[in-house]
């Protein structure tokens, strides 16, 4: 079994069929089907399927500096909130992550170090990034540092071979294992994988590699704000205490149970929205983030580096 095949076992022993778990449930295909209509709307205003960008060719810098940064930013990417949802230190984000993880690379790309071997390349840009995650005053700095160091310890030759791994388009369950023995503190300790799952998503969206057909059943990197716009279309069915809790705005500890069946419950009802609608899940997921704001009840709070 591999472990895209175990993610999903893992979500089905918190989320056992229609009746979820202890505190999260499952809305029936009719009821599902209701908001079919919102996601193909979305969808709608996406475009194309993403093109594989021409430089995305073994051995080419701009390939390597590209994903380089975007790994690192999938090892760092969680978490960017402190004590409540509306606590920002130094106006942390996704996108300011990604800035950060970017900036090397834009630096050094086209800039001193273009003539010099991928192994200044690489060392130059997870040090830079290194020293701007350290002093940015995001939560949970020094474990988005010891991530960044793991990234380090690998060294330029064994990220060279993955990156080509992906470039030639090796099966996508044999590159995801093959990510989780490269960096197993940065994207194996989540039982859902989340950051690891989001990584692939992102290569395709950013870069076209893979195919639509083939990222169709990848499965859904489950964090704070799909579950929230699934609770609010219907989707997903809370119990009172579970409403409370989130109303509150008190934390649901790391690995709780109703933690992991809100998760699972998104994963598996992601799955069967995209069987119902024919949409790949990357694009339900990227129509229920997209539209995130529309919503204003809150999501659940829960401190964590899986996402």
């Amino acid at each position: 079994m591999n472990s895209l095949e175990r993610v999903r076992n893992s979500a089905r022993a918190f989320f056992p069929g229609i009746a979820g778990g202890k505190d999260v449930g499952a809305a029936s295909d009719a009821e599902l089907s209701k908001i079919l209509g919102i996601l193909k709307e979305v969808q709608s205003s996406m475009g194309p399927a993403p093109k594989r960008a021409e430089y995305m060719q073994i051995y080419d810098r701009r390939a390597f500096v590209a994903l380089l940064s975007e790994l690192m930013l999938g090892a760092c990417n969680f978490c960017y909130w402190a004590g409540r949802a509306n606590c920002l230190p130094a106006g942390g984000s996704a996108n300011l992550m990604a800035e950060i993880c970017y900036a090397e690379g834009k630096n050094l790309a086209g800039g001193e170090l273009q003539g010099e071997p991928l192994g200044k390349l690489f060392s130059s840009i997870v040090q830079g990034t290194i020293n701007r995650v350290a002093v940015s005053g995001l939560p949970l700095i020094d474990r988005r540092i010891i991530n960044l160091r793991e990234i380090a310890a690998v060294g330029e030759d064994r990220c060279i071979e993955f990156f080509g791994h992906l470039i030639e388009g090796r099966p996508l369950p044999e590159v995801m294992d093959e990510l989780l023995r490269l960096l197993p503190v940065s994207f194996a300790g989540d039982i859902f994988l989340k950051r690891a799952l989001l990584f692939f998503h992102q290569i395709y969206r950013e870069f076209g590699l893979y195919s639509r057909d083939e990222m169709a059943k990848f499965p859904m990197p489950t964090d704070y704000q799909v579950p929230k716009m699934l609770e609010a279309y219907g989707a997903l069915t809370y119990s009172p205490r579970l409403k409370d809790i989130i109303a509150a705005g008190e934390h649901l500890p790391s690995g709780s149970l109703m933690e992991l069946e809100i998760r699972a419950g998104t994963m598996l009802i992601v799955d069967r929205l995209s069987e119902l609608s024919g949409m790949t899940i990357g694009e339900i997921d990227w129509a229920l983030w997209f539209t995130r704001k529309k919503v204003t009840t809150p999501y659940h709070l829960t401190v964590t580096t899986d996402y």
